[in-house]
């Protein structure tokens, strides 16, 4: 297989290239994450509970009214409905204009309400505290968002923010990025195929195990140490810095698609979203098809299954598929393949490490003498 050392400007055996990825695609989105928070915590701050009368900034009058039409409905692309839909602030659009119908003054009886914390708000939340803590693990220091007012002030560049923040989000995902690529690729990988894809990781493997956070998730009970090495399959410590960004791409994968609850929000800045995960995982089908056809044709249709092997001092004992039924979401069926049976650990995993390293299959369970595989979802 081709190795991963002459991609320019992917040097994954240097600490400091890696610093300025970070520096370069996860520092600016907490800035942005963050600036987005500080703003919805100052107009809270600042409106909650109060009457429209009682608020000491005019300005944020257009946060709360800003395209409510004469039916009490928030007009498409309004600022009002952008406010409400990313930070739940909002006021009673019908209770404001029946009053003004009325020939009372709503800003005299309206209040401000603030709902329990948005889709937008927790994801915002979550990719702010995953960046600062990959900020950390490299040694840089993020910035502290201070200072609002110029969005208040002028809210078209929240806009501007929002969309800043959507290219960001999807410039440092695995579709785009070749750092957040190799914690997808790093995630449960054999140390053969794990040296073969990148050579300059072995020449410094205890430096850059420990500033990337890459721990052994499974080791086989062998005598044989050349097999034992080749075949310890390495994954992510907890919260090291692999496993961070790794937990970040996922993050944006699982919230950016077109179904999801964020489209309302993002829709503001982009007429539609992209299915990242989806199409992520569409071209790895068919780089697998192009590597080998026939085998993975097997691993390509795999629909709610697992492909598990008992192994014994480096030797597969016996190898089985579950298949797992649609109602009550047991597993219910066992087919015995007998197509490793006898064979070495090393087979196995030289068939299925490809589809490991492009992160189409995952190992979910290891014990010293079983694992388990089965298709991301």
């Amino acid at each position: 297989m081709p190795s991963y050392d002459q991609i320019k400007g992917f040097e994954y055996w240097n600490k400091e290239a890696w610093k300025k990825f970070v520096n370069d695609y996860v520092l600016p989105i907490h800035t942005l994450s963050s600036k987005l928070l500080k703003l919805r915590e100052e107009i809270i701050t600042r409106t909650e509970g109060r009457k429209l009368s009682n608020l000491e900034d005019s300005n944020l009058l257009k946060f709360l009214l800003g395209g409510i039409n004469e039916e009490g409905d928030y007009e498409n692309n309004s600022l009002a409905l952008f406010i409400k839909n990313a930070f739940g602030i909002y006021i009673d659009p019908k209770q404001y204009v029946a009053l003004a119908k009325g020939g009372i003054n709503p800003l005299e009886h309206v209040k401000v309400e603030v709902s329990t914390e948005t889709e937008f708000v927790k994801f915002l939340r979550n990719i702010s505290s995953l960046s600062s803590q990959i900020i950390s693990k490299v040694g840089l220091e993020a910035t502290e968002v201070k200072e609002v007012e110029e969005l208040i002030k002028e809210p078209e560049k929240i806009l501007e923010v929002l969309r800043e923040l959507y290219e960001k989000v999807l410039q440092v995902t695995a579709n785009y990025n070749y750092y957040t690529f190799f914690t997808v690729s790093t995630r449960n990988l054999p140390f053969f195929y794990l040296t073969k894809a990148y050579p300059k990781l072995k020449e410094k493997f205890g430096e850059m195990r420990e500033f990337l956070g890459l721990g052994v998730f499974f080791s086989p009970e062998t005598e044989v140490q050349e097999l034992k090495e080749e075949c310890t399959i390495w994954s992510h410590a907890k919260e090291g810095l692999c496993d961070l960004i790794f937990n970040l791409n996922d993050s944006i994968w699982k919230s950016i698609y077109p179904n999801h609850n964020l489209l309302p929000i993002f829709s503001f800045v982009s007429p539609s979203l992209k299915d990242l995960k989806k199409d992520y995982l569409n071209k790895v089908k068919e780089k697998l098809k192009i590597i080998r056809g026939e085998f993975y044709n097997t691993i390509l249709s795999w629909s709610n299954c697992r492909y598990e092997f008992g192994i014994s001092s480096g030797i597969v004992t016996r190898d089985w598929i579950v298949i797992e039924y649609a109602y009550d979401r047991h597993w219910r069926h066992s087919e015995i393949e007998k197509q490793y049976e006898g064979k070495s650990l090393l087979e196995v995993l030289n068939d299925f490490s490809p589809a490991l390293f492009l992160g189409y299959i995952h190992i979910y369970e290891a014990k010293s003498d079983y694992l388990g595989f089965r298709k991301v979802e």
